[in-house]
Formats: C-alpha cells, sequence, structure tokens
C-alpha cells in the first residue's frame, strides 16, 4: 500500500476492512464508497403506499364517475332524488318492444345510467336502470342475439 498525504484523515473501508490515510471518497483499494448511502424504504413499505396510492385514485375515479365533486353542499342524495336524476320511469321501460337492438334501448335512454349483469334465472345478458317512480327498484332489458328478449323488474 502506497503511503498516502499525512493530511489525509484515517479512513476503514466497511466493505474491505482495509484502512487508508486518504481524503478520496472511495476505497483506494476495493473502489466502494466509503459513505453510506441513505437507506431505501423496505419493500413492503414501498407495496403499502403504492396500494394505498392506488385505493386513493380509485376512489376519486368513482366519485368523478358518480358525478360528485365533493363540494358537500346542497346536492339532493336521497335514493328518490338519485333515482330521478340517473333513472328512468316504468312506463318508459314497460314501453320498449321485444326485439329492439342493445344500442337502440341504450340510445333511447340517452344520459341515463345502467349496470351490465346477466340474469340469475336465465343467464342473458342484461342492461339495468334503477326506476325513478319507484326508487329502490331497478328494471333489466335482457338480450339473446343482441335483441331484447326479457324486460322486467329486476330480480334481487
Amino acid at each position: 500500500m502506497d503511503p498516502e498525504p499525512k493530511g489525509a484523515p484515517l479512513k476503514v473501508c466497511r466493505h474491505c476492512s482495509v484502512a487508508s490515510h486518504t481524503a478520496a471518497e472511495s476505497c483506494p483499494a476495493c473502489g466502494k464508497p466509503y459513505r453510506r448511502r441513505p437507506p431505501l424504504p423496505p419493500r413492503w413499505l414501498a407495496a403499502v403506499l403504492i396500494v394505498a396510492l392506488a385505493f386513493g385514485i380509485g376512489y376519486g375515479v368513482r366519485k368523478l364517475a358518480q358525478g360528485d365533486t365533493g363540494g358537500g353542499g346542497g346536492g339532493a342524495t336521497s335514493p328518490a332524488a338519485v333515482a330521478a336524476r340517473i333513472g328512468i320511469p316504468r312506463a318508459a321501460a314497460r314501453a320498449v318492444p321485444t326485439g329492439t337492438a342493445l344500442p337502440q334501448v341504450v340510445a333511447r335512454f340517452q344520459g341515463k345510467r345502467y349496470v351490465t349483469a346477466r340474469d340469475p334465472r336465465t343467464r342473458l345478458p342484461c342492461v339495468v336502470y334503477l326506476l325513478t317512480d319507484q326508487p329502490g327498484t331497478a328494471w333489466q332489458f335482457c338480450f339473446q342475439k343482441g335483441k331484447l328478449s326479457l324486460s322486467s323488474p329486476a330480480s334481487r
């Protein structure tokens, strides 16, 4: 080992345990840095943060999709008010003729929200709308080969 200048501090490498009088930032024997990097957070902490962020984004997207801006003032949120804003009247639901195509049914109630589901009895794919005149109830339109084949109150 070559002698270093006398004014340089004595440093011991935590990797190879060589003691050197040096002003360098890395060990002359092995090349590793003397200074420790700040420790990285544990992987589980990073995973928890990612999951929390995902839930936060999902919650925000859900609120935006529901039309809730979080203002907290004056919005009607009773089941009847929500159904009136996003639902359809029972008479309009009953008026849709059998054989109507799915896009025509959705267009007929443009702007009204619906969910897709399968009828538990027939296993047919359905679109389900809330009813405005009967809060808490829904109407399902079920399709076979793209045409309306069943129109009835949704079973629970």
